[in-house]
């Protein structure tokens, strides 16, 4: 399973890149949002799930799922964010976004999130 990873944040996203690997996921991380979107664009292959940050500069995490949703990539997303707010949260929900894991990110609960989206979604 290949898992696509968006966070600004390098050290967040190589934890969240070894939790996987190291639990024999594939990955690929960026770190800059539209970086991102120009690849998924470019693509031949498609990524199984996406996680992707709320807070992020130039493309917040919101905007990154309408901006891939529009080229057509309907995959399910786990959202990251530090300190959530409420109305935005319920707003994520609405969108169809699946997941949302509080930083810091607990192994355990990011890979228990994985395999409940493999099971909901056939991967």
């Amino acid at each position: 399973m290949n898992v696509l990873i968006v966070d600004d944040d390098k050290e967040e996203s190589l934890i969240l890149e070894t939790h996987l690997e190291n639990s024999g996921y594939k990955s690929v991380v960026y770190n800059l949002p539209k970086e991102a979107l120009r690849e998924i664009q470019k693509q031949d292959s498609t990524p199984d799930i996406l996680i992707v940050d709320l807070n992020m500069p130039e493309v917040n995490g919101i905007e990154f799922v309408v901006k891939m949703r529009e080229f057509g990539l309907d995959i399910p997303v786990i959202l990251t964010c530090t300190d959530p707010d409420k109305t935005l949260l319920d707003k994520t929900l609405d969108m169809g976004l699946n997941y949302i894991l509080h930083k810091p990110i607990q192994k355990e609960e990011l890979l228990g999130q994985i395999e409940e989206l493999k099971d909901e979604f056939n991967l």
